[in-house]
C-alpha cells in the first residue's frame, strides 16, 4: 500500500473518532415536529404565509405572543459577519466586535478535525453571545475551480477532508447552542453567472465528489441546510423536489429546515412545495392567488413551515435565553483558537534550506500585504467579510521577531532588492462571492515577483489567496515559497514565528 494511501486511512480513522457527540438536539425530532403541528394550529393564515419566507432580512419570521419569537441568523463560516444592513436592526442587539478566524480552506489545510471542533464552537460562543441562534455555515462546496470567488469559505477539493472537518464543525458549533447551516446544496462549484449557470452532473460523480461533506453535516447532527443558486441538470436548486424529497430527504435522511439562499427561486408553486424561504418580494401575492386558484393549499404551506417551525423547536431555540453575554469573556481564548488554525494551516510550497529564517539577516520586506489584512470577502457587504479586531499586520508581525532588521519598502529597485539579506514579498489576490478572478495575478504583480527572485536568490515570495494561483514564471526561482491563506487577525503573527 502506497504511503499517501495509508497515510489517508489513518486520518480517516482518527477524524471519526476526534470529538464527543455534541449535545445539539434538546427535543427529538418526533416529538419536535408534533409540538410544530400544535403550534402551526394555533397561527392564521397570514402568520402561515410569514413564516414561509425570510423577515427583515436576517431573521425567521416569529409570533412571539404565541411562543415563537424571532431567530435571528448571520454569516459566515470563519466568524461572526457584522452585520449592516438588517431592515430593523433594532430586533437584535449585535455584538461590538467578533474574531477573525483564518478562512475555512486554510482550517482545511490543518488536516486537524479536532482543530475544526475548537474553530466552530470559538464560532459558535460569539453568536451566543450575541444572540445568533443560526450561523449560516459552514460552506462545503467542492474546489473544482481555482477561480471561484469562493473557494476560501470552503473545505477544500477531497470529499474526504472535506467531510471530517465540516463533521467537526458541526459538532463544535452545535455544542454552544448556535446551530449550523450546511451550504450550498449543491454543485456550486463557481461564482460566475451562478443564477443562470446550470450543473450537468451524473449521479455517481454527485455521490462520490459534492455529497460526501453534506452527508457528514447531516449524520453529525446538523439544523439547517441552505440551497443553491444554480441549477442541477436543468432544475433550481432550491425548487428542486427530487433534489430536496429523494436525496436530501430521502436518502440523506435529513429532518431539519432547509432554506433557499436569498432570492434564488423562481417558481412560487414548486417552492411552496419544496423548501422554506425564498426572498421574492412578490412572494405573499403569488401565494394567495396560487389559494385562489387551487393550485397550492394551505395543508401545503403548513407541511412547508413545519420543517422550520420543528428546527427551531428540536434545538430549544423558543424557550432560552436570547444573549450569554458571560461568553465574552472567552475573546482571548478565540484569538489563540485563529493563531493556531493559522499557524497548522501555513503550506510551505518550496525551501531549498533558506528557512527556518536567521536572526541577525537584513529583511527588505515588500508587496501587497505589508500593512493590509487580506480579509476575505473584500467588502462589508459580502457574506464572508469579518472585520476582526487587534489585527495585526505583516510588518508588526515581522518587527516584533525580528526588530530592526526588516526594512518596508514599497517599490524597491534591484540594486535595494540585490543588497538584503534576504527579501520577503507579500503577494496575493481579494477573492469575493459573486466573482471569479483570473488564475493569473496582474502582469504588474508577476513581472515585480519575477524582478526580485531574479536580483535576489533568497527572496521567499509570501501568498495570501482563497485558492491556486499561476506561479510558473517564478516558483522555481524563489527560495522559498509559503502560501498563507486568508489567516485572519492573528494570522500574521503566526506567520512570523513559523519563520
Amino acid at each position: 500500500m502506497k504511503t499517501s494511501v495509508k497515510l489517508l486511512l489513518a486520518f480517516a480513522t482518527a477524524a471519526a473518532a476526534i470529538a464527543p457527540a455534541a449535545a445539539q438536539q434538546v427535543v427529538a425530532w418526533d416529538e419536535a415536529y408534533r409540538q410544530a403541528d400544535a403550534r402551526i394550529a394555533q397561527l392564521t393564515l397570514d402568520e402561515k404565509i410569514s413564516f414561509m419566507r425570510g423577515y427583515s432580512s436576517f431573521f425567521f419570521y416569529g409570533v412571539p405572543e404565541k411562543g415563537m419569537p424571532y431567530i435571528y441568523l448571520s454569516d459566515a463560516t470563519q466568524g461572526v459577519h457584522m452585520r449592516d444592513n438588517l431592515s430593523d436592526p433594532t430586533m437584535v442587539r449585535q455584538l461590538e466586535r467578533s474574531t477573525a478566524f483564518p478562512c475555512p480552506i486554510s482550517l482545511a489545510a490543518t488536516f486537524n478535525p479536532s482543530l475544526a471542533y475548537r474553530y466552530a464552537e470559538a464560532v459558535g460562543e460569539e453568536c451566543r453571545a450575541g444572540g445568533i441562534e443560526v450561523l449560516l455555515g459552514p460552506g462545503m462546496n467542492i474546489y473544482r475551480n481555482s477561480q471561484n470567488g469562493r473557494n476560501f469559505e470552503y473545505m477544500g477539493e477531497d470529499p474526504l477532508l472535506a467531510s471530517a472537518m465540516v463533521a467537526e464543525y458541526v459538532k463544535g458549533m452545535q455544542s454552544t447552542g448556535t446551530v449550523a447551516c450546511l451550504k450550498h446544496f449543491i454543485c456550486n462549484e463557481t461564482e460566475f453567472s451562478r443564477r443562470r449557470s446550470n450543473s450537468i452532473v451524473d449521479e455517481r460523480a454527485l455521490h462520490e465528489l459534492y455529497l460526501p461533506p453534506f452527508k457528514a453535516g447531516i449524520d453529525a447532527g446538523v439544523g439547517y441546510v441552505m440551497t443553491s443558486y444554480n441549477r442541477l441538470n436543468g432544475e433550481w436548486a432550491g425548487q428542486n423536489a427530487d433534489l430536496i424529497r429523494r436525496i436530501l430527504r430521502g436518502e440523506l435522511g435529513f429532518r431539519g429546515c432547509v432554506m433557499s439562499d436569498w432570492s434564488s427561486v423562481n417558481d412560487t408553486e414548486k417552492v411552496v412545495k419544496s423548501v422554506q424561504m425564498p426572498g421574492r418580494k412578490e412572494f405573499f401575492g403569488e401565494v394567495r392567488a396560487l389559494l385562489k386558484e387551487g393550485r397550492i393549499t394551505e395543508k401545503d404551506i403548513e407541511k412547508m413551515i413545519r420543517p422550520n417551525i420543528a428546527t427551531s423547536i428540536a434545538f430549544g431555540l423558543y424557550d432560552r435565553e436570547k444573549y450569554v453575554p458571560a461568553l465574552l469573556e472567552k475573546f482571548p481564548a478565540h484569538k489563540q483558537t485563529g493563531y493556531d488554525v493559522a499557524a497548522e494551516g501555513i503550506v510551505l510550497l518550496r525551501n531549498n534550506g533558506i528557512l527556518p529564517l536567521a536572526e541577525g539577516r537584513k529583511i527588505l520586506l515588500t508587496g501587497r500585504f505589508t500593512e493590509q489584512i487580506p480579509r476575505t470577502g473584500g467588502s462589508t457587504s459580502s457574506s464572508a467579510e469579518v472585520l476582526g479586531y487587534d489585527n495585526v499586520t505583516l510588518t508588526a508581525a515581522l518587527r516584533e521577531v525580528y526588530g530592526d532588521a526588516v526594512r518596508v519598502v514599497e517599490k524597491p529597485s534591484r540594486e535595494e532588492l540585490a543588497a538584503a539579506d534576504v527579501v520577503l514579498l507579500s503577494t496575493g489576490t481579494i477573492d469575493v462571492e459573486s466573482f471569479e478572478r483570473p488564475f493569473a495575478l496582474p502582469k504588474e504583480e508577476e513581472a515585480f515577483i519575477r524582478t526580485a527572485v531574479e536580483s535576489n536568490p533568497n527572496t521567499i515570495v509570501l501568498v495570501n489567496s482563497g485558492s491556486g494561483i499561476r506561479m510558473g514564471g517564478w516558483n522555481d526561482k524563489a527560495a522559498a515559497v509559503i502560501y498563507g491563506w486568508y489567516p485572519g487577525q492573528s494570522g500574521f503573527t503566526a506567520l512570523a514565528d513559523i519563520l
